[in-house]
């Protein structure tokens, strides 16, 4: 990632609480963990038909995927095609 952000010269922002505009062209990875937060997948059938659930995408978050060198789209793809759940997967 920072290579990228070199080759590009920008710097990720938006990722300092209380900082607004303030961006770094080196993240660590303590700050990029904080970034990301927790996502969270919920998984429901409706009438046969099954669907997923993401946490929303924050705006500092959507570059992410790519900076890694993933696709840019990774997040809609992880709940448009998540896997099917294990059977007898609901809680007691």
């Amino acid at each position: 990632m920072r290579e990228r952000l070199k080759e590009t010269r920008e710097q990720l922002r938006e990722v300092y609480a209380g900082q607004d505009g303030r961006g770094t062209p080196r993240p660590s990875a303590e700050l990029l963990l904080s970034v990301m937060g927790s996502i969270s997948v919920s998984v429901a059938e409706v009438n046969g038909q099954r669907y997923a659930i993401l946490t929303p995408s924050t705006a500092v978050r959507k570059p992410l995927p790519e900076l890694w060198g993933l696709p840019a789209n990774l997040y809609e793809k992880t709940a448009a095609g998540f896997p099917e759940p294990p059977p007898n997967a609901s809680e007691p």
